[in-house]
């Protein structure tokens, strides 16, 4: 990559196309950034179930959730 001119002075096609390389340069050195978290929320779903903490949790939700639904 060219650090010399900055980045404003180059032309949107070569911007993009340096943008493009360093993001796959990113993705080929960090392979789990390109994949989803397969089904991430279902392993955090009813993890804290019947605590206080959860409890108040739910209760300042359905509060809020009424209060901007009115």
């Amino acid at each position: 990559m060219d650090t010399a001119t900055p980045t404003q002075e180059l032309p949107i096609e070569k911007r993009v196309a340096t943008l493009e390389q360093q993001m796959a340069d990113i993705l080929r050195s960090h392979p789990a950034a390109s994949q989803p978290a397969e089904n991430d929320w279902l392993k955090t779903v009813g993890t804290w179930q019947d605590d206080a903490i959860s409890r108040e949790a739910d209760q300042l939700g359905e509060a809020w959730r009424q209060s901007v639904k009115d």
